[in-house]
Order: structure tokens, then C-alpha cells, then sequence
């Protein structure tokens, strides 16, 4: 199966990093939104595939100090020619780098029907992680300590700074 991307009214590249000018002063990260439009190049007789199209948005935004969102959502239709299966996925997070505070909320739709719901909050505690979750059903987890992913993506570019070619981390 080869599938196919177009990048179309992308207004940042992902990742995209402005460098502050005095040493040890932290990153500036810049909003922006990334749209990819992926179809279904080629697919074997045996996947069943007639066709296959659908679209990527990823948009970043906030800074240090009103915390950082990302939307991600990822829209796929795929034509097996007995039937047609529509898939959504929509997934929403903040994260605040000062109070150690990582909310999301994730959904699944098929056929524009609701198939599956999380969402919860994790917090960064001295020696761990503590999740709490409120979809699909309530509960509270325990995780060792990693990074979010915003914050790793800050320790990721202040490596490559310092010439770091390798990176590894814990992240959530």
C-alpha cells in the first residue's frame, strides 16, 4: 500500500523554533498550522482497497506563560466497494510548563458517529505522574516521570543547539 501526502495552506512548518538572542533565555515557540491531504497512491488486490483520501491538521499555539495547545485532527474515507467507512479523530491538549499540568481530550467518530471519548488531566508530581482520567470511565493512574510533549520538544531543540545529535527521553 503506497500512500500519497500534499502539504496545502501550511502557514508555519512544524516545530518551527525563533531563537531568543541572550544565552539561556528560553525558546520562543511559534504558533502555526500545518494541513496535509493524503490519498491512496496504489493498494494490492488483496487489501480489499478501492480508495482511500483523507487529511491531517496539526496547529500550535499559546507561549511560557499562557500554557501551549495543540488541535490535531485527522479525517480518513476508505472505499473497500461493498462499503465506505469515514473516520474522525479529533484531539485537543494544553499543557502549562510552570504548574506541571497536561489536559487532553480525545475523540473518535466513525460515520460521524461517536465511537470513543477520552479525556483527563495528568499533573507532574515530585517523582511521578498522576493521571486522572474522566472518559471513559473514571479513573486515577500512577506513571513514572517523563516529560509532555511540549517540554520535550524544548529539551529537544536545546540539545540540537548544543550540537547534540543524539536525543532520549521519557515523554508521556
Amino acid at each position: 500500500m503506497k500512500i500519497s501526502t500534499s502539504v496545502i495552506g501550511a502557514t508555519g512548518i512544524l516545530f518551527v523554533v525563533a531563537a531568543a538572542e541572550q544565552s539561556g533565555a528560553a525558546e520562543t515557540l511559534v504558533p502555526h498550522r500545518a494541513v496535509y491531504d493524503l490519498e491512496l497512491d496504489a493498494a494490492s488486490d488483496r487489501a480489499s482497497i478501492g480508495s482511500m483520501y483523507g487529511r491531517m491538521v496539526y496547529e500550535f499555539s499559546g507561549s511560557q506563560c499562557d500554557g501551549y495547545t495543540v488541535g490535531f485532527r485527522f479525517v480518513t474515507q476508505l472505499d473497500t466497494g461493498r462499503s465506505t467507512r469515514l473516520t474522525d479523530q479529533q484531539t485537543t491538549t494544553y499543557e502549562d510548563l510552570e504548574k506541571g499540568v497536561f489536559r487532553f481530550l480525545t475523540r473518535s467518530f466513525v460515520n460521524q458517529q461517536l465511537d470513543r471519548e477520552v479525556r483527563g488531566t495528568a499533573r507532574m508530581e515530585e517523582d511521578s505522574i498522576t493521571v486522572s482520567l474522566k472518559q471513559p470511565q473514571p479513573e486515577d493512574l500512577t506513571l513514572a516521570p517523563a516529560e509532555f510533549p511540549t517540554a520535550q520538544m524544548i529539551s529537544l531543540i536545546q540539545k540540537a543547539k548544543q550540537g547534540g545529535t543524539v536525543f532520549s527521553v521519557l515523554a508521556v
